[in-house]
């Protein structure tokens, strides 16, 4: 690693933060908020179910066994996003 040098992509300085991630960062508190939100923003699109191709695990990009996990660890009601 020593002498070499790194050419620093100028481009990625100059981007601006999408509109959608600011308004979650103002609501946002800690991480675990943010983890909350961001299962129960897929619950809510998944209406409420967990596994499969359209389930919350496959829209968050992570086993459905860990999501299940999370789900009680953050104790959200993963009934209340089920279709009526």
């Amino acid at each position: 690693m020593r002498g070499e040098t790194f050419a620093i992509d100028e481009s990625w300085l100059k981007g601006k933060p999408s509109q959608r991630s600011e308004d979650m960062a103002s609501d946002v508190t800690t991480l675990a908020d943010g983890e909350k939100a961001l299962i129960e923003a897929a619950l809510a699109a998944a209406y409420g179910r967990i596994g499969g191709t359209v389930g919350a695990a496959a829209k968050l990009g992570i086993p459905r066994t860990t999501l299940e996990s999370k789900i009680k660890a953050l104790r959200i009601d993963k009934h209340s996003f089920r279709k009526r």
